[in-house]
């Protein structure tokens, strides 16, 4: 209803990642890339700190990663760490950690579950889908 609604305008987040891998044997790969994120949740941790407002600006983060992953049949297990650029959040430090699973639904598309934590402090789990090129 309205209250899950508004949950999600208030703290909902998304994420856009676009990386490129380099195979080193048939299970593994390392790699890197860029990520944008817009956390909704920010605006309301910067209000509650300083009592500034809302401002929507303060919902975006970006990074760029590096990672590697471990390839078991059609399951991939994913360790990324990354830095932010683009940040005005600084409670967090400026480096961000993904570890997740992906699987191959077919040969191209993939779906994905990470946890993004910052140091030992999660701070949320995603879910999507992705496309291997």
């Amino acid at each position: 209803g309205l209250q899950s609604a508004h949950g999600l305008l208030m703290y909902g987040v998304s994420t856009l990642a676009v990386s490129r891998q380099f195979t080193l044997s048939h299970k593994s790969r390392l790699g890197g890339g860029v990520d944008v994120f817009y956390d909704r949740t920010l605006p309301w941790k910067l209000n509650g700190l300083y009592n500034e407002g809302l401002k929507e600006s303060t919902a975006w983060r970006a990074g760029i990663h590096a990672g590697y992953e471990l390839t078991a049949g059609r399951v991939i297990m994913l360790f990324q760490n990354g830095v932010y650029l683009l940040d005005n959040y600084d409670e967090d430090g400026f480096i961000y950690t993904k570890i997740g699973v992906e699987y191959f639904i077919t040969k191209n598309l993939l779906g994905c579950f990470h946890l993004k934590s910052h140091f030992a402090k999660a701070d949320f789990f995603e879910y999507g889908l992705g496309y291997q090129f």
